[in-house]
């Protein structure tokens, strides 16, 4: 379980410093880089197996609460690179998706604290 966890944790981190480093060219993008580069923080605490699980919760909520504000209910065209940036819909859905992707990372990373608590 611990090398899974590090292997998901790394492979988290880089994939939400990566997300951090495309947001250079948003309107935006101070929300943007901080919403992908404190899940990363906590993707590499996980790898050393830090859990702040407050900071987790936290992470939790707020993704979730982004990911469901910001997917273009009835007006989903796909978020495919292919289709560049042709309507705010697909920008929207791109950040729906990424806040998902830090929410399920969080519920990897909340599953693992407790865990650690039990044991």
């Amino acid at each position: 379980m611990q090398s899974l966890l590090k292997i998901l944790s790394l492979a988290f981190g880089a994939l939400f410093v990566g997300f951090a480093t495309v947001q250079y060219n948003d309107p935006d993008f101070p929300l943007w880089i901080f919403a992908y580069a404190v899940p990363a923080y906590v993707s590499f605490a996980a790898f050393r197996e830090k859990f702040n699980v407050e900071l987790i919760w936290m992470i939790l909520l707020g993704s979730l609460a982004g990911a469901f504000t910001f997917f273009p209910y009835g007006h989903y065209e796909g978020v495919a690179l292919k289709q560049g940036m042709k309507t705010m819909e697909i920008e929207t859905a791109r950040e729906s998706f990424g806040l998902a992707i830090v929410a399920f990372a969080c519920v990897i990373y909340l599953y693992a604290a407790y865990r650690r608590r039990q044991s």
